[in-house]
């Protein structure tokens, strides 16, 4: 159900790469806002600011980042954790490749009070569809005990729902959707303790079903932005406002890469129409979606083959998979002897 609320912010994820808002419609955006929306505009220094006074109140704090693939969500983690930590860096404040619990122990523990940890690819640690795995259980339980270690943890990933719910419900304190580069929306969880949906999911499926918007891919951006935002300003408990954020310097985005390419996994443009691209994607999705249904789950397909959770499931979709369901990891086993008795 709550798939339909996100549609009100994401194109389907097959058919499009991130959209650029450029400086002039978001100065005229935030214009607008301003002097219709009563001040709605939140200045992302200024957000900053409140999560650290929050964390050095004895709390702990975690914001989920989400987007389209290229709308900025890691650019926005990056600008969150640089004007929260004096002593920025990459190897300090980033983990990309979310799947080694010790990283993140590390990280939680042993990092001073109050530092940013941002989770880039959060979906290879987080994903809903694998909750019960030893290390979401892990993960769930050094959330939940951290907050003696007052850290602030963003978790960058395309679908806010790709979360657990008791997770979300629990543990994550801000939803940041972005909605293209530069441009977020801020959301913050529901206290009131007689709601057991803290994101109001089911209420705003509701209001949605009535407005025409339910099951519609159209993206938020290309229908009229000020008034959907005004919509979820009025409609829309959990609604904070929105805010912006300045691009990566070409350093930075250089630096970047160079730590994705030695710490990540390789990730599939699932966007790239040329002929070569279209036949290497045919062919993988074709060998990947072989394995899948043979046993082998996602996340053993991604460390195997070295490929991102993201870019293994947006292959499995376009071979028409259903992802429901849950692998046998033995298939490998099966796979390497039949291509060492290939070999022979």
């Amino acid at each position: 159900m709550s798939e339909d609320f996100e549609s009100f912010f994401l194109e389907n994820e097959e058919e499009g790469e991130g959209q650029d808002i450029s400086q002039s419609e978001k100065e005229a955006l935030l214009e607008s806002l301003k002097v219709k929306s009563n001040q709605i505009f939140i200045p992302f220094d200024g957000l900053v600011k409140e999560v650290v006074h929050h964390v050095k109140q004895n709390y702990d704090f975690i914001i989920s980042v989400n987007g389209n693939k290229g709308d900025g969500k890691s650019t926005l983690a990056y600008q969150f954790a640089k004007k929260a930590d004096k002593h920025f860096n990459l190897a300090r404040n980033f983990i990309y490749n979310g799947s080694d619990y010790s990283e993140f122990e590390g990280k939680i523990k042993n990092l001073p009070q109050y530092t940013p940890v941002v989770v880039d690819e959060a979906i290879e640690s987080l994903y809903s569809q694998e909750w019960n795995t030893t290390l979401q259980r892990n993960l769930s339980k050094l959330f939940t005990t951290s907050r003696k270690q007052n850290k602030i943890v963003l978790l960058c990933m395309p679908f806010f729902t790709d979360l657990n719910a008791g997770f979300r419900n629990k543990l994550v304190d801000l939803w940041v959707q972005v909605l293209g580069r530069g441009v977020a929306v801020v959301f913050r969880r529901d206290e009131n303790i007689f709601n057991a949906d803290k994101w109001n999911f089911e209420f705003m499926q509701k209001l949605l079903s009535k407005r025409g918007k339910a099951g519609s891919r159209s993206r938020f951006l290309t229908t009229n932005i000020l008034q959907n935002i005004n919509y979820l300003r009025w409609n829309y408990p959990n609604f904070v406002g929105v805010t912006t954020f300045e691009q990566l310097s070409e350093e930075e985005e250089k630096n970047y890469l160079n730590f994705v390419n030695d710490t990540g996994k390789f990730e599939f443009d699932l966007y790239d129409g040329s002929v070569k691209t279209k036949e290497l994607k045919q062919s993988l999705g074709r060998a990947v979606a072989w394995l899948y249904k043979s046993g082998a789950d996602v996340k053993k397909l991604s460390e195997k083959l070295n490929l991102s959770v993201y870019s293994v499931r947006g292959l499995l979709k376009r071979e028409g998979v259903d992802l429901r369901r849950k692998g046998k990891l033995e298939v490998w086993e099966r796979a390497e002897n039949y291509m060492k008795g290939g070999l022979e």
